[in-house]
């Protein structure tokens, strides 16, 4: 017959950072960083929080030259050289647009506009809401350009890392629905959908990496954690029509080569037709067959042994023989 079946795949792995949600963040201009207001890695931070103050000569430069356009402007506002005004306006606006990319804020560039005195620190904001994961930034070291300062890791959500068999990937899809659970929290269950299977196995335990995101409310799931998790699948789409073609699993004679049926014949009573068939999957109780049988056909789930052994008692080919599979199937009358 043709039936969903379902399999649980019950997996181990580890809680990991959501990857598309770690932020470096770096100095965008040389410079010495004078004062630190993270104070150990695990700080939580917010976005905008003050993470760093930093000493650079460029920011002073850029100052003056910001300084110098307005000055030029207020001066040249009373006359009648509406060039020169265009042209430090300009300058201005082009000031403006370079301490943008050395990653200072609009309101810092105000407030550098407004403030009318000199100022060579500036200071460095997180980018986001998150965990000071990582803290290379040490008061009195000198930074470059793109020196990583910082890594902040927005824990709400986070990945579950586990390592699947070959056997068990043809089961598992993006979007599959994964429960957690944990050590930390027994009777918990943490739920999490399949978004990421690795297209590489890996060559020492023959296992596929997959990815499970699962949002961290109150972020109890910690990083490295260890975690059970389970996969409650099922085989093809949900219609009837697309659904495989199963027997159960004690109507084949394996031979490790291959395997036979014993079919009823639909005219017959008590007569049986050995047959090669086909398998895919074990499906719980059950194997998928992909040639060999109809549906609604009926096959020996409980005596098939007994059937072959009788043929062979009687001096007739065994569909257990590779030589025999040609041959006709067998008959059994009475028990």
């Amino acid at each position: 017959e043709r039936r969903h079946s379902a399999k649980d795949i019950r997996l181990f792995g580890k809680v990991s950072y959501d990857e598309t949600r770690l932020s470096q963040i770096t100095a965008w201009f040389p410079g010495r960083i004078d004062k630190l207001y993270v104070e150990y890695t695990g700080q939580k931070v917010k976005l905008g929080e003050e993470l760093a103050e930093l000493y650079s000569p460029d920011i002073r430069n850029a100052w003056e030259e910001l300084n110098q356009a307005k000055s030029a402007d207020n001066l040249l506002r009373e006359t009648s050289f509406a060039h020169s005004r265009t042209a430090a306006l300009s300058t201005a606006d082009a000031v403006r647009e370079k301490l943008r990319l050395l990653g200072l804020t609009g309101d810092q560039i105000r407030e550098f506009e407004e403030s009318g005195k000199p100022s060579d620190h500036i200071t460095i904001h997180s980018t986001t809401d998150g965990v000071v994961v990582r803290r290379d930034a040490v008061e009195g070291i000198y930074a470059d350009t793109g020196t990583k300062l910082f890594t902040v890791a927005d824990l709400s959500v986070v990945w579950i890392l586990l390592d699947v068999y070959e056997s068990d990937l043809s089961w598992i899809d993006t979007g599959d629905e994964v429960v957690i659970t944990t050590e930390a929290y027994p009777g918990e269950h943490f739920i999490g959908n399949v978004s990421f299977i690795d297209p590489v196995v890996n060559e020492r335990t023959r296992t596929v990496r997959i990815r499970v995101t699962v949002p961290n409310h109150g972020e109890r799931l910690k990083t490295d954690m260890f975690v059970r998790a389970e996969l409650k699948t099922a085989a093809g789409n949900r219609s009837t029509a697309d659904a495989p073609l199963v027997i159960p699993a004690t109507a084949p004679l394996l031979t490790g080569e291959r395997a036979v049926v014993y079919v009823a014949s639909p005219h017959e009573e008590g007569v049986f037709e050995g047959r090669e068939v086909v398998l895919g999957r074990r499906l719980g109780d059950r194997y998928e067959v992909k040639s060999g049988l109809s549906e609604g056909e009926n096959v020996v789930v409980n005596g098939n042994f007994k059937i072959d052994s009788a043929l062979q008692i009687l001096a007739r080919p065994s569909m257990m023989n590779s030589e025999d599979k040609a041959a006709p199937g067998g008959h059994d009358h009475g028990n």
